[in-house]
């Protein structure tokens, strides 16, 4: 059994802020801040809101991949941690495209087979999101990727800062340090690192 691996959240935890959030902001603002108000209502899922912003964008592969990485920044942090010989792998509710497209801009060479996380599929300038685990709110089950390394590591650290973090509190642990000053720890069963921004 290997000894330790880092599942890391993407959105708002390694960028500062969410990526499809951030293109919606320039493309669509009533449509984000309506969906949003929705999501804050419980009227929809992490799914559902995906599934609305990003489908009512109008861009080919090539413009979303130019697109999503407008105005968002890699925290400098996880730069020099994804440099060292840390086992890594990214889970996210965005989607591969958001991902591997700021990971690119940011000058970060990382495997996309390194990457968990919601697929989109181009024709021309229709976009479709695909969701690989369809009976998960958020598209991409974490929970399930949380367990599958408890099979294969000693230890599993989630680092995360948002509501898919939470969701799998029931799995976490306590952890006692990690850049400290910006920490919010939560307990359970495996290690959380709950970033605050």
């Amino acid at each position: 059994m290997k000894k330790r691996i880092f599942l890391v959240d993407f959105d708002r935890t390694i960028t500062d802020r969410d990526t499809t959030d951030a293109i919606l902001e320039r493309y669509n603002p009533e449509l984000l801040a309506d969906t949003r108000r929705m999501f804050h209502r419980g009227e929809v899922d992490i799914k559902r809101y995906l599934k609305i912003l990003v489908e009512s964008l109008s861009l080919t592969e090539k413009e979303f991949e130019e697109e999503i990485s407008v105005g968002v920044e890699i925290d400098s942090f996880f730069k020099s941690f994804f440099e060292k010989e840390n086992e890594v792998r990214i889970v996210s509710a965005g989607t591969y495209h958001n991902v591997m497209s700021n990971l690119k801009k940011a000058g970060i060479e990382f495997p996309r087979e390194h990457v968990y996380s919601n697929t989109l599929k181009f024709d021309g300038k229709t976009i479709k999101v695909e969701f690989p685990d369809t009976d998960s709110f958020e598209g991409i089950c974490k929970r399930r990727v949380v367990e599958k390394y408890k099979r294969e590591y000693e230890e599993v650290v989630f680092i995360g800062d948002g509501v898919p973090p939470r969701r799998i509190g029931y799995l976490l642990k306590k952890v006692s340090s990690w850049k400290s000053t910006t920490l919010q720890i939560t307990s359970s069963t495996l290690p959380m690192i709950a970033l605050k921004r």
